[in-house]
């Protein structure tokens, strides 16, 4: 019985996860495709919901993240060999099969400067379309498991440090220029380096968060007030962690934490059994290694090219749902060994 109930417990925990996940590649989706026609449109609320799913949207999968290695926590009993083997084959094999097959999309689709520029993309860790948050991931998950596994004695000194560190080198970078879309940062290093240990500040506020958000009586009070928080706080900053664009480190910070909370809260309180956003969810990894790097957020702009502007956007996501749900459907069905490496070797 006792059995029974944990592993309930434990699906019912895991439902809300994966509701949150969906919750964030929507807002994803929905961000990159306001971001994609900016230039057609002056439209101040486009511009305004940008700006406030940038306020949190990537800072909530790194807590998520965090959330997991609280509820997964078998790296506990693994030494750091085999963590990072793990680690590699989960987040840095899909990295490098899309940015392959995202190279090869770029050689015949588009002028030859953009494949070299892929190619040093991709080298840099920096990414093709959305890929640099998966060596981001990897980097910030190896960061936060080695401190807990290892100087945990010393683990809110460690990541005082780098929330000092981070916050004065995307403050001085920003100030000069360093971070832009064609930095010379992300072929040494820094951008790399930079948004991975930001994320690895985010994991650890998960893994605290997962156990403390139990002790809690009146979620939906906490709800509402980060909910309020962040959409009253959000447009004073500007924000690409792409980039390492944090703007004001006070207010990113709480930003990202208050919209974090509020949606994971919602996801748990009220979305729980929203299946659509559970199977986003459970397949957020595929929308991610897709949407940028293989056209599809082109494509859904060009088969929205005879909408009105004001709305274009709106069609544009609906587009990408479909073919993502598409692509989700023949990946999960043939073409697993894309994403697992695991499912790789019994094809060899």
């Amino acid at each position: 019985m006792i059995g029974n109930n944990g592993r309930q417990i434990q699906t019912s925990r895991l439902r809300y996860i994966d509701c949150a996940k969906g919750i964030a590649i929507m807002l994803v989706i929905i961000g990159h495709c306001i971001g994609k026609i900016q230039y057609q449109t002056d439209s101040s609320l486009d511009n305004k919901v940008e700006d406030f799913i940038n306020s949190f949207h990537m800072p909530l999968f790194f807590i998520i993240s965090g959330m997991l290695l609280c509820f997964k926590d078998n790296w506990k009993d693994m030494d750091g060999i085999s963590i990072f083997k793990k680690k590699i084959k989960s987040l840095f094999y899909p990295y490098i099969v899309f940015s392959i097959l995202g190279l090869i999309f770029i050689y015949f689709t588009k002028d030859i400067s953009y494949f070299y520029k892929g190619i040093i993309d991709t080298v840099s860790l920096d990414g093709i379309g959305a890929l640099w948050f998966l060596p981001s991931l990897l980097i910030g998950e190896l960061v936060f498991i080695y401190v807990m596994k290892y100087c945990k004695k010393y683990v809110f000194l460690i990541f005082g440090a780098i929330f000092v560190v981070t916050s004065l080198i995307c403050y001085f970078a920003n100030s000069f220029g360093y971070f832009t879309i064609t930095g010379f940062e992300n072929y040494v290093g820094l951008g790399i380096v930079c948004r991975s240990l930001i994320a690895s500040i985010f994991i650890l506020l998960g893994y605290y968060l997962f156990d403390l958000k139990d002790k809690i009586n009146h979620k939906w009070i906490v709800v509402i007030v980060c909910f309020m928080v962040n959409l009253l706080l959000f447009r004073y900053n500007v924000v690409n962690l792409h980039y390492c664009v944090i703007g004001n480190t006070v207010l990113y910070y709480i930003n990202s934490i208050t919209g974090s909370i509020a949606y994971i809260g919602i996801a748990e309180l009220l979305l729980s059994s929203v299946g659509f956003l559970i199977f986003y969810g459970k397949n957020s990894l595929i929308v991610f290694v897709t949407q940028g790097n293989l056209g599809i957020l082109r494509f859904s702009e060009i088969v929205s090219a005879y909408v009105p502007v004001g709305v274009r956007w709106v069609c544009m996501v609906l587009v990408m749902v479909v073919l993502e749900t598409v692509l989700i459907l023949l990946i999960n069905k043939w073409f697993r060994f894309l994403l697992r490496y695991d499912e790789l070797k019994t094809l060899i």
